[in-house]
């Protein structure tokens, strides 16, 4: 049986359509850049959740800018070559055990290393430029769905107060 969505899903709509919008319409106007890899950031980050949004959100954005360093850097070190992705990825998995403790945080660190540097070995002309460029759009992408998640989550737990205290007579 379907349910009706309740406010925090129809904020978390709306908070997303209208983050990837904006990353879109920031990137699709720059050359050389694709809003898709800022978008999947956004996605990754954005929690609707008002608990874990500004913990849990900062967290994953710093996992997500340290991931952006790793393969920028890793690409300026050692050049783009199919082996780096597999070695970046168990790199940054020792690099995690040794460094941080276990959380969820690991994965956004991992998929931004598969972001940044997947998508250069998808065209390897540029390998720096598009290792910087794609860097800078998840980057982007995640600072947006920090910045996002905090205050749509405490719009959503504000409304849904109200609307309690309204059902419950208060």
């Amino acid at each position: 049986m379907l349910r009706a969505p309740d406010l925090r899903t129809i904020y978390a709509a709306v908070s997303i359509s209208v983050g990837a919008l904006l990353l879109g319409l920031i990137f699709w106007h720059s050359s050389g850049t694709d809003p898709m890899w800022a978008i999947a950031a956004f996605v990754l980050v954005y929690d609707p959740d008002p608990r874990a949004a500004y913990g849990a959100g900062i967290s994953r954005l710093l996992y997500t800018l340290l991931g952006c360093a790793l393969s920028v850097g890793a690409i300026f070190l050692f050049g783009l070559h199919k082996w780096l992705l597999p070695a970046g990825l168990a790199v940054t998995v020792f690099a995690c055990g040794y460094f941080l403790a276990f959380r969820n945080g690991w994965r956004a660190l991992l998929v931004c290393v598969t972001l940044v540097i997947g998508s250069s070995l998808i065209d390897p002309g540029g390998e720096a430029r598009i290792a910087l460029t794609r860097g800078i759009e998840v980057a982007a992408g995640s600072t947006l769905a920090v910045l996002f998640s905090v205050p749509f989550a405490y719009f959503a737990r504000r409304a849904a107060i109200k609307i309690s205290r309204r059902r419950s007579g208060k």
